[in-house]
């Protein structure tokens, strides 16, 4: 099981996700072999330093095959609407306690 604890975003230096009125959210996925998969996100927070402090929990039966991709979007409008700026993005591999 990885527990994966999401704080905050310091430092998103993008031209339409600077302003104090900036929509942002992170979308946290599992990238493995089935059936490991899995993506959540979470809430908006205005921007441009958020503070999100929500927690993931992932099951994790094959670790070796794991990584873990973060990305922080920017909404535009409202959080139904499908629109939204790419900001920045991390990757995280998982390695195996063995």
């Amino acid at each position: 099981m990885l527990h994966f604890h999401l704080l905050c975003a310091v430092g998103l230096h993008h031209r339409e996700l600077a302003s104090s009125t900036s929509k942002l959210y992170c979308v946290v996925e599992m990238c493995s072999v089935r059936p490991d998969s899995k993506r959540s996100r979470t809430r908006l927070r205005l921007g441009p330093f958020p503070l999100w402090d929500e927690a993931f929990l992932f099951p994790v039966l094959v670790p070796e095959m794991a990584l873990v991709q973060v990305r922080w979007m920017g909404a535009c409008g409202n959080e139904n609407r499908r629109g939204s700026s790419f900001a920045r993005s991390l990757h995280v591999e998982l390695l195996s306690g063995a």
